[in-house]
């Protein structure tokens, strides 16, 4: 058999991503002849060929790499660390063409956000000054060190205690607000559907979440 073509390579997903766990990368590779290898590096060494799980056929496979990112001393092995790993990853057909090199970049980050601040109303304020001059906007900012925020969750309650997460935190009640630093949010004072009644004992629960999906604990604003 006489192959001239270059096998082909497809990375699922983005080529940059983030993580707060072990994280797995998937692809395929396809070439008529046949393919024989996926060749992976993490930050330009080589990780060994017997962690990669193949399914397909030769001409159509898909490929896995898990338990990623892999010790430095070790890339057969899983070291979970903060830091950014690149992966460049190529395929190699049974007549040895290979592949163009695609090149995917995780930034592991397992830290919590380091700001979460309501700024309005004021924690323990009271009366109709507490939601920031009578207004009905709420405000605060968040920030991340690592990977940056992404978002603020936030729960408007008479209970002193923010609410359980034991799923995700739209299923405890919270509601999602985008936000890569300050934040704002209204909410109308009346007596409709959805709207705030008037009066004292609300509390305001708000927790940030960065762009690796790691979530501070709740801080919360008494009216």
């Amino acid at each position: 058999t006489y192959d001239t073509a270059n096998p082909t390579l497809a990375v699922d997903g983005d080529s940059s991503r983030n993580a707060n766990a072990a994280f797995q990368i998937t692809g395929s590779a396809a070439d008529n002849y046949g393919i024989s290898s996926v060749t992976i590096t993490q930050n330009g060494t080589a990780i060994p060929p017997a962690s990669i799980a193949y399914g397909g056929s030769a001409q159509s496979r898909t490929w896995t790499l898990a338990n990623l990112p892999r010790n430095p001393a070790s890339m057969g092995a899983l070291l979970l660390a903060d830091g950014t790993f690149t992966y460049q990853i190529y395929a190699t057909d049974l007549a040895t063409k290979t592949s163009s090199t695609s090149t995917v970049t995780v930034t592991v980050d397992r830290t919590a956000p380091n700001v979460n601040n309501i700024t309005a109303p004021l924690a323990g304020q009271t009366g109709t000054n507490a939601l920031g001059g009578g207004s009905d906007l709420f405000r605060g900012n968040a920030g991340d060190a690592g990977v940056g925020g992404a978002k603020i969750w936030y729960a408007i309650d008479k209970n002193a205690a923010a609410p359980a997460i034991t799923t995700t935190p739209s299923d405890a009640g919270y509601t999602e607000v985008a936000t890569g630093g300050s934040w704002s949010f209204s909410k109308t004072i009346g007596s409709g559907a959805g709207e705030l009644a008037q009066g004292l004992g609300y509390y305001l629960h708000v927790l940030a979440e960065d762009s690796s999906g790691n979530r501070t604990a709740t801080a919360s604003a008494a009216n």
